[in-house]
């Protein structure tokens, strides 16, 4: 048979040095490029398609393998059949897991919501209840005393001329929860009554000059008036205000009546303590009843375990 090789040397076409079609059948050296051996193993360090089987080293990157086994530390899939070792990740078990957790994130403050109503609940009913009688007075009440007596003492050299005149006063008692009180004469209500006092005390006053001097019989009310006014150089009843105004004084005569302090009650008594310094002192008290939940009466006023007489009755009313 003829040789047709075309003029080509067949040992030159073996040559391994000559350029040649890559063969997939055979090995190439390290570091070559070759096209991916699926069937062969690559040597290592040899840049090759990813295998899914291999493992990856820790801190390096590779594509997870499902079917080796991974070092302690490495990412794996997770394998739902196969145990995980303390401390590995691991995969949530299911979606009931994550539904319970959100269940206990929804309920749980609710949960410390409703305790702490609770506590609220039972300390506010602690809380009232140690408070006891003293509850009833919280807030702020108003009493209308009338204590003309009280003004005319002293004064008996004209009381006869003067019986007219009516002296109340306003008391404003303000009780906290923190057991003090205050007790403060109304300034407006003061002023007011003062002010309508003056007419009766001034016709009062000119009766009493008359008695007191003879002579002035001989005169008519209008001369005499007028006479004071020209001596003093203001009227007549500014002269009468002049006169009382001291002892009418707003300031000087409610202090005789503003007081504050400590405060405590019973069933029927109610102790007030002249000074917030001092404790209330046990045999001096009032004997109260409750009209109403806005009307309390003080009946009664004790010092010393005795009723001191003559002491006013004081309604308070709530505002």
């Amino acid at each position: 048979m003829e040789n047709q090789n075309n003029g080509v040397n067949p040992q030159e076409y073996y040559n391994p040095n000559t350029p040649q079609q890559p063969q997939y059948q055979q090995p190439m050296q390290q570091g070559a490029y070759q096209q991916p051996q699926y069937q062969q193993p690559v040597q290592q360090d040899a840049y090759q398609q990813p295998q899914y089987q291999q493992p990856m080293q820790q801190g390096a990157y590779q594509q997870p393998q499902y079917q080796q086994p991974v070092q302690q530390g490495a990412y794996q899939q997770p394998q739902y059949q196969q145990p995980v070792q303390q401390g590995a990740y691991q995969q949530p078990q299911g979606y009931s897991e994550n539904v319970a957790t959100k269940k206990k994130k929804r309920t749980t403050p609710l949960i410390i919501v409703a305790v702490l109503l609770v506590i609220a609940i039972i300390s506010g009913i602690s809380s009232s209840l140690s408070k006891g009688p003293e509850k009833k007075f919280y807030g702020e009440w108003t009493s209308k005393i009338d204590v003309t007596d009280s003004f005319m003492q002293g004064a008996e050299e004209v009381e006869k001329y003067i019986n007219g005149v009516t002296f109340d006063l306003t008391l404003n008692y303000t009780f906290k929860e923190d057991g003090t009180y205050t007790l403060v004469v109304d300034r407006e209500a003061y002023e007011e009554t003062i002010e309508n006092m003056y007419p009766t005390l001034a016709t009062g006053m000119l009766a009493y000059v008359r008695d007191q001097y003879s002579y002035l019989s001989a005169y008519t009310d209008e001369e005499i008036i007028e006479t004071i006014e020209e001596n003093t150089g203001e009227s007549y009843e500014d002269y009468i205000r002049s006169i009382f105004s001291d002892s009418l004084d707003y300031d000087n005569f409610a202090d005789m009546f503003n007081s504050e302090g400590n405060y405590k009650a019973d069933k029927e008594k109610l102790w007030l303590s002249a000074g917030y310094e001092y404790n209330v002192d046990e045999t001096s008290y009032y004997i109260y009843e409750i009209n109403s939940d806005n009307e309390i009466t003080l009946k009664e006023y004790y010092e010393n375990n005795i009723i001191v007489p003559d002491e006013p009755v004081m309604t308070l009313n709530k505002d």
